[in-house]
């Protein structure tokens, strides 16, 4: 299997343990949990260009959760307690994205 597949694999895994543990954002199906990590891994990797300044391990989970909820929600002033889980499927994604590195 490449290195991206795995990457792939590693994410969309993590998205689907999230969604067993209760989180309401990261969907319900196989293929929800791998448009999620499809997006994740983007955003992950692009985080350099993004930000000028180095970003700390928070930073960066910080970074994606924004990222989710912008990808996911139409409206982000409308998310409200939403946004402590995207925090909680960015912490699990980027876990696994780490792990893989």
């Amino acid at each position: 299997m490449a290195a991206a597949d795995v990457r792939r694999s590693a994410a969309a895994t993590a998205v689907a343990a999230a969604a067993d543990a209760g989180c309401p954002v990261a969907g319900v199906s196989e293929t929800d949990f791998r448009t999620t990590a499809d997006f994740a891994i983007r955003r992950w990797d692009g985080t350099t260009r993004r930000h000028r300044r180095p970003l700390t391990a928070d930073d960066r989970v910080e970074d994606l959760a924004k990222g989710l909820r912008d990808r996911f929600e139409g409206d982000r002033r409308l998310v409200g307690p939403l946004t402590q889980d995207y925090r909680f499927l960015a912490a699990r994604i980027a876990e696994a994205l780490s792990a893989d590195s």
